[in-house]
């Protein structure tokens, strides 16, 4: 790992001397690597230096520290300016509220983004003087950069995005649950590269190790809220809790990127979101698969309605014919334009009957009538043929009284 050059330029300081109590510092002469107090593995590696030997993590800061301290009343840690080497860098608040000092939960995030970085294999420094970036990571060949940003409450995303992104910087927001403005910091979770910062133990319970040091070894980083998995035996993809680590392996390498609302919405999104390579190609072929049996689908659907309107024009073709033909079968007489004479009907004889009997062979009558009419009638009868008619009414209406 290259040793981070520090003493050029000089870094201007307050007037006053701070001699606050610090959390963060450098092994001067090491490579460049910040240690925090609280965390038991760094604690051990820094707490038998003398004076001197510590210095601050800024660049570009020649200050150095005292002796680490350790209080064994209440066990606290931290560490102190010397006191002809005044320094504010990284002077601690016990709340993150306005002003220029970091809270102590700020700096125990970063010391710990900076060392997972460098156990990725990347290059890492806090509180960058050029970009002003919370953690700078780059690989050892300097061909990729990030500008990683720990936000706590409302800022101008936007202007610092683009003074970073000027720089040929990626930027990556890690906004903290609970942050200030919370309305705001939510929008720009989903209108910039960001992703929610959560500390959890094993038990997945809130944690707070900047406050207690015994936490410490049990505390970590999560990402959530933008961060896109597949889903199990599906291929959707779904926002799920991802360990910091992960996240940022595959952000770094390159096997996750961010893509915008637009983008993301082509993949089955309703927002921005973190999503691996695989996934997405796994995805677009799902969708296009998807595609193409709609288009069967409406193909088979166009053809089936093709073949229902095709059956129903030949029915509509066919039907008046049948109509007709059934209305011939029904009719009792047939209207022609012959002039012929038609044959007398046959006689019908009076049916002699009384009671049920008579009523019964009254209502056959009609029927025997019908039959009994001639099949063809020409168009203007004959006086004879309606003499007989009419009597033959009357001997019905008789036997029907």
């Amino acid at each position: 790992m290259e040793t981070r050059k520090r003493y050029s330029p000089e870094v201007k300081h307050a007037p006053n001397p701070v001699k606050g109590v610090k959390k963060l510092c450098i092994i001067i002469g090491a490579p460049y690597r910040v240690y925090h107090v609280d965390n038991s593995e760094d604690w051990n590696d820094i707490k038998g230096k003398s004076v001197g030997t510590l210095g601050c993590p800024h660049p570009g800061c020649t200050c150095r520290y005292q002796k680490p301290v350790r209080l064994k009343s209440t066990g606290t840690r931290f560490l102190r300016n010397m006191d002809d080497q005044p320094c504010d860098h990284f002077q601690p608040k016990t709340k993150a509220g306005g002003g220029a000092s970091m809270s102590v939960k700020h700096q125990w995030i970063q010391a710990r983004l900076q060392r997972i970085c460098e156990k990725l294999g990347y290059v890492a420094y806090i509180e960058d003087s050029k970009s002003y970036s919370d953690v700078l990571v780059q690989s050892s060949d300097g061909s990729a950069k990030w500008s990683i940003e720990v936000q706590q409450r409302d800022t101008d995303f936007k202007k610092r995005t683009e003074y970073r992104e000027s720089l040929g910087l990626h930027v990556l927001w890690l906004i903290t649950v609970g942050a200030k403005s919370y309305k705001k910091t939510s929008d720009a979770l989903f209108g910039f590269p960001a992703a929610r910062l959560l500390v959890l133990n094993d038990a997945n319970k809130d944690v707070e190790p900047w406050e207690d040091a015994k936490l410490e070894q049990d505390a970590y980083l999560y990402v959530f809220g933008t961060v896109a998995h597949l889903e199990n035996d599906t291929t959707s993809l779904k926002t799920r809790l991802t360990k910091i680590e992960t996240f940022l392996n595959e952000v770094f390498s390159g096997q996750r990127r961010w893509y915008n609302r637009d983008e993301a919405k082509k993949l089955g999104m309703r927002h921005t979101a973190w999503i691996k390579e695989d996934d997405k190609q796994t995805v677009e072929k799902r969708l296009a698969l998807e595609k193409q049996k709609q288009i069967e689908e409406e193909a088979r659907q166009r053809q089936e309605l093709e073949a229902a309107q095709q059956c129903d024009t030949q029915d509509t073709t066919q039907r008046p014919n049948e109509q007709q033909r059934e209305l011939a079968r029904q009719s009792p007489l047939v209207i022609t334009s012959r002039t012929e004479p038609a044959p007398a009907p046959t006689s019908v004889e009076p049916i002699a009957a009384h009671g049920d009997n008579a009523k019964q062979s009254a209502n056959q009558l009609p029927r025997v009538a019908a039959k009994a009419m001639p099949e063809t009638v020409s168009s203007k009868p004959k006086s004879w043929l309606g003499r007989q008619w009419r009597k033959f009414r009357k001997m019905v209406t008789r036997l029907l009284r």
